[in-house]
């Protein structure tokens, strides 16, 4: 085994570039939305296996949107959701106030959103630039 890697790590230490260039490759190609970033991260690490992947390791994968998506989660405090849940508009209200027919857009909104319509909220129109 020792002599066989003797004989052959030029060889070896060839394929560690093209294996972390398809590493990521196979990241970019896989993650990234825009097909235009998705090509130029393929070419750059095509062309350049071993810098680019650095490259592509520090510069290509998006850590803010990340960042983003584990802040949208629902906080795990329990101070929090009570007092997220405490300003939900019921159905009820919605009836009430704007009639039976806003019930189901209420509950569309809710799924879409993935965050309950709340109470509470208000809208001040502005007439001027002024205000």
């Amino acid at each position: 085994m020792l002599q066989t890697l003797m004989t052959h790590w030029p060889q070896i230490l060839a394929m560690i570039p093209v294996v972390m260039a398809a590493i990521g490759i196979v990241h970019a190609i896989m993650t990234k939305e825009d097909v235009r970033a998705a090509t130029g991260w393929v070419g750059v690490m095509f062309l350049s296996p071993f810098l680019g992947a650095i490259i592509y390791a520090v510069a290509g994968i998006n850590r803010i949107r990340r960042a983003t998506i584990s802040a949208m989660r629902p906080l795990s405090s329990e101070a929090a959701s009570a007092k997220h849940e405490r300003n939900i508009a019921a159905e009820e209200l919605i009836a009430e106030r704007y009639g039976q027919r806003f019930t189901g857009l209420k509950t569309l909104g809710d799924r879409v959103a993935r965050r309950a319509l709340t109470s509470g909220n208000a809208i001040a129109i502005l007439e001027t630039g002024d205000e």
